[in-house]
């Protein structure tokens, strides 16, 4: 069995965000806040979308961003929050990391969730090549 990370450990949190009050900010600022007082490293999507450079961009942009992140921010878990089953980029984002085996967590519970493609929604497998092509292009940018 897989267990959560220690803390130290570099953390990614995902959850939904399109759709929700806010984008759903102050629930990933509320998990940050909560992991890093328990000694966690956090990178919190959310902040960094409240830089200037990444006001009103594509969710391609922000999904690609993210993905990027993930796999190459040596990331040693992604802290899923709730509602995260509902979220394309949420999913795609955990099928990225799960890919190049950085567990998948339930931030409530902390147990580790392992995806399975009945569980990514139809589209969102179509959309993660291109989401990846983009990342590359992406990262040159930074």
């Amino acid at each position: 069995m897989i267990e959560f990370p220690e803390p130290g450990s570099k953390l990614y949190i995902a959850g939904p965000m399109g759709g929700c009050v806010d984008l759903n900010h102050p629930a990933f600022h509320d998990a940050a806040r909560l992991l890093r007082n328990e000694g966690y490293e956090i990178t919190n999507p959310a902040e960094i979308d409240e830089t200037v450079e990444e006001r009103d961009r594509t969710w391609g942009h922000y999904l690609a961003r993210d993905v990027a992140v993930i796999l190459q921010g040596g990331m040693e878990g992604v802290a899923m929050l709730p509602g995260w089953r509902a979220s394309r980029g949420a999913q795609l984002e955990g099928f990225a990391a799960q890919c190049i085996r950085i567990p998948l967590f339930d931030f409530t519970t902390r147990e580790h969730i392992l995806l399975k493609p009945t569980w990514i929604l139809p589209d969102a497998i179509d959309k993660l090549e291109s989401a990846i092509d983009y990342a590359a292009r992406v990262l040159s940018t930074f």
